[in-house]
């Protein structure tokens, strides 16, 4: 049966957390956030929809995942490296 709430075997609203937040990575103004996240919402589940019934548009939508996965991996992975760093400077 379908689920609008699981996208990828993933929760939508987990995935629209993650939008909302690279968009304030992104600068965007936190007045808007709340509306962002609105805006996201009608995306996701949107998507979710789309791959119901149209199965082929799901390399598209699993590969647009995919890749905000790994870049916000990737900035986590350099904002830790950078706290490490500050500590071992601190230490000198």
């Amino acid at each position: 049966m379908y689920d609008p709430n699981i996208v990828f075997g993933m929760s939508a609203s987990a995935l629209v957390v993650i939008i909302v937040q690279v968009a304030k990575a992104l600068n965007l103004p936190m007045a808007l956030a709340p509306w962002f996240a609105l805006w996201a919402s009608v995306v996701v589940v949107a998507c979710g929809i789309l791959l119901h019934f149209v199965p082929t548009m799901s390399i598209f939508v699993e590969g647009a995942v995919q890749i905000l996965f790994v870049f916000l991996i990737a900035t986590g992975l350099y904002e830790v490296g950078k706290s490490i760093n500050k500590v071992v400077q601190r230490g000198r």
